[in-house]
């Protein structure tokens, strides 16, 4: 299984955005309101038994699209999948997700599956029964069509491989001469539509880079984040040496939400 958990003070409408790009996809999923009631977890389901990594490249890739159609979607959220990691340590667990069904939390209408408006559905074992599963089939031809960009357009161009991370890493190290990749060099990123943002942004230059949101539709303001935006080499580092990866986050995010503005480190200022 996968789950993706949403807890932040818009997780309905992120749940809503996240749900709808699963349903574009064709991925089947179940939303369970968690025990506390200020959030929600979407459960994927398999028929068979699949790679902690298959499955959290897909729930990375999902997560993508839905962040370039929704702002409530954040980079938090990459930290969010369950499972937490591609592998565990010996002889650990990994992460856990609480279960559904929690007797004292049912009592409040809480740790239940939810329809789309977020109610209870009044037989729960009738809801799960007919629940489609992804096949493991399903499962390699999505990854297939996602390709290897799962993160999405970060600054450090491509997160997704840990080898190819480590590897931007090292040769940053060396200073990038004779021609290196260095690990704040784009790639061919999705191509924003003249729809997207106006024909002049306005931009404030003061502690932090600040650009308006005005007139950007959630796409540009997601590239806009996306600048300030890389993956975390400890985190990717730990994972290929199968340590334990609690408390370090996937990708590290630095664009600040400023309600009208987005805020940027003026590194980003080129």
């Amino acid at each position: 299984m996968l789950a993706v958990d949403f807890d932040k003070d818009d997780w309905r409408q992120a749940v809503g955005a996240f749900s709808g790009v699963c349903e574009r996809e064709g991925v089947p999923v179940a939303i369970e309101r968690s025990r506390s009631g200020n959030g929600a977890h979407v459960w994927v389901f398999f028929s068979e038994l699949v790679a902690a990594s298959d499955a959290r490249k897909l729930g990375c890739a999902l997560l993508m699209r839905a962040m370039r159609i929704d702002p409530s979607v954040r980079f938090g959220s990459y930290d969010r999948l369950f499972p937490n990691q591609d592998s565990t340590p010996t002889g650990g667990f990994g992460n856990a997700i609480a279960l559904p069904f929690q007797g004292d939390a049912r009592r409040d209408g809480n740790s239940l599956f939810v329809d789309a408006s977020f109610r209870p559905y009044a037989d729960q074992w009738r809801f799960l029964s007919p629940v489609e599963r992804m096949t493991s089939d399903d499962l390699m031809r999505l990854l297939r069509r996602f390709g290897k960009r799962i993160l999405g357009d970060l600054a450090d161009a491509d997160a997704s491989s840990a080898s190819e991370l480590l590897d931007a890493e090292a040769s940053a190290c060396k200073g990038g001469e004779g021609g290196e990749v260095l690990p704040w060099a784009s790639k061919a990123r999705a191509k924003l539509g003249p729809g997207d943002m106006p024909a002049q942004v306005r931009i404030v230059r003061s502690n932090l880079l600040f650009v308006s949101k005005e007139g950007l539709l959630a796409a540009a303001i997601d590239r806009i984040g996306r600048l300030a935006a890389f993956g975390n080499p400890d985190f990717y580092r730990a994972q290929a040496m199968r340590q334990s990866v609690y408390g370090k986050e996937g990708v590290l995010h630095f664009a600040e939400d400023a309600g009208d503005w987005i805020g940027l480190p003026r590194g980003c200022e080129d």
